[in-house]
């Protein structure tokens, strides 16, 4: 079962990588985001104040930032 979904957003000036918007697919909630850390060189997952995950939530997270930084590697 599927409990998020992944929006690309257009990224604001002067940000040029990619980000999405990370929403609860029952409710259409928004979560949180997927963006670019710099510092690390990878997508993280950066959560709203007071959202709450279970293991099924983060697993979606954990395998959408990977598909991601595959994506980037093959660029």
């Amino acid at each position: 079962m599927t409990y998020l979904t992944f929006v690309e957003q257009q990224p604001p000036e002067p940000r040029k990588t990619k980000i999405w918007a990370v929403l609860a697919v029952s409710t259409g909630d928004h979560l949180g985001w997927i963006k670019w850390r710099n510092t690390w060189r990878r997508y993280v997952f950066v959560p709203n104040v007071e959202t709450t995950f279970d293991a099924n939530c983060l697993l979606e997270v954990y395998q959408f930032l990977n598909r991601k930084m595959e994506e980037r590697e093959h660029l």
